[in-house]
């Protein structure tokens, strides 16, 4: 039989809609990612980082090494990774465990450091002065507080430095640009997702988008400079009109949302008035994306989006859709970056590691109950996908069937 270009189409076209809702149809199982909390501020993901021992040197000090029964593991680390917390976040439990399972994948037994340094910066000069007199061979910054921290005291240091989960540098004006590198010890990699990439997203799902509420945490500086302003700045280009919401005081959150939020929406009915070419963006701001609930509650229909993956997640307290740089996979290509340099790449010349495609996340739970369609291609490509009833059916790209 003879099959035409348009019949192949056809048929992989259908091919790929059935694959992708049986995810909706059969029984799951899956092995999930179970969290393992060693002290206050350091936990790793236990499927993750098969291979690898956690030792808990003392409150402020975790070494992990490769297992010693694996008979293919060399008896000596073929290197030294310092790796630096100023604060504890789950964001940093994934990124670990991320970066142990690339170095798995890869063979690489190195040994890992990982210090908690606070606030205090005679802990940052105790913590590099360690890391030079121990013959560290790299240094990873975990955190964009840990990165402005290490830019402050280490540039052009003797030990290479890697960010991880670390906002935009250029945004944040550490570099001028994307692609020259910063000609000194350090190697960038980027949490953010261009605006213009977002907006274009955000068009995808609704082509006649002409309002676009904006949270976020006034405090939040890396927030306001890396996903605030540089959206407002270019909206006037999509013909969107943005509606600033910041809140002031992050601990009292709620109440500032209760109050700006039904406002914003009243004023996007002058327009809108029925809301259906009306969206809510939120940044990566701690204390606003935990308001998620309530915010779903204020929002009525409007979709509810996020530039922080997480916060899509199992069940109704969730946004509807994210868009933006996961944690895990900007782990990823840091990992990637640490071995390059291991390997003998100059950090100093390396462009800034920015993951693209963006991750995308569903939720058709909350889709299906404010009638909101998700395009077929957004479903393709999605890393994190959870079904009408709420439940994870794909996760970290892959699926759960």
């Amino acid at each position: 039989m003879n099959l035409n270009a348009t019949t192949i189409f056809t048929k992989w076209t259908a091919f790929r809609l059935l694959l992708c809702l049986s995810m909706f149809i059969f029984p799951l199982s899956a092995q999930a990612n179970t969290s393992v909390k060693l002290t206050d501020w350091f936990a790793y993901q236990d499927t993750k980082t098969v291979g690898w021992t956690f030792d808990v040197i003392d409150t402020e000090h975790i070494q992990i090494t490769r297992d010693k029964s694996l008979a293919t593991t060399p008896a000596t680390p073929s290197a030294n990774v310092m790796v630096i917390y100023r604060k504890k976040s789950s964001a940093y439990d994934i990124a670990i465990s991320q970066v142990l399972k690339v170095f798995e994948q890869r063979g690489v037994n190195a040994e890992f450091n990982v210090v908690f340094i606070g606030k205090d910066v005679e802990n940052v000069l105790s913590a590099l002065q360690t890391a030079e007199s121990n013959n560290v061979d790299l240094l990873v910054s975990m955190g964009s507080s840990t990165t402005r921290s290490l830019l402050r005291n280490y540039s052009n240091g003797k030990i290479p430095v890697v960010t991880v989960t670390s906002k935009d540098p250029v945004l944040m004006g550490q570099l001028e640009d994307y692609q020259s590198g910063s000609g000194t010890n350090v190697a960038f990699t980027s949490l953010n997702a261009s605006a213009e990439t977002l907006f274009q997203y955000l068009l995808r799902l609704n082509p006649d988008v002409q309002n676009l509420a904006i949270l976020y945490a006034e405090q939040n500086e890396s927030a306001v400079l890396t996903q605030f302003q540089p959206m407002k700045e270019i909206s006037g280009d999509y013909n969107i009109q943005i509606f600033d919401i910041g809140v002031k005081n992050r601990d009292d959150a709620a109440n500032e949302l209760q109050m700006m939020l039904p406002n914003a929406i009243n004023r996007m009915k002058e327009t809108d008035p029925d809301l259906s070419k009306s969206m809510i963006w939120l940044t990566g701001s701690t204390s606003v994306f935990q308001q998620i609930r309530l915010i779903n509650e204020l929002a009525q229909d409007i979709p509810v989006l996020s530039a922080v993956t997480n916060v899509v997640k199992e069940g109704e307290d969730s946004a509807v859709v994210s868009i933006g740089i996961g944690f895990e996979s900007n782990a990823h290509l840091a990992a990637i970056y640490m071995l390059d340099i291991l390997n003998g790449a100059n950090p100093g010349e390396m462009p800034v590691g920015v993951v693209t495609p963006p991750d995308i996340a569903i939720n058709f739970r909350i889709a299906h109950k404010i009638g909101m369609k998700i395009p077929f291609d957004f479903l393709e490509i999605a890393s994190f996908v959870y079904d009408k009833n709420g439940n994870p059916v794909r996760v970290s790209g892959q699926n759960l069937f």
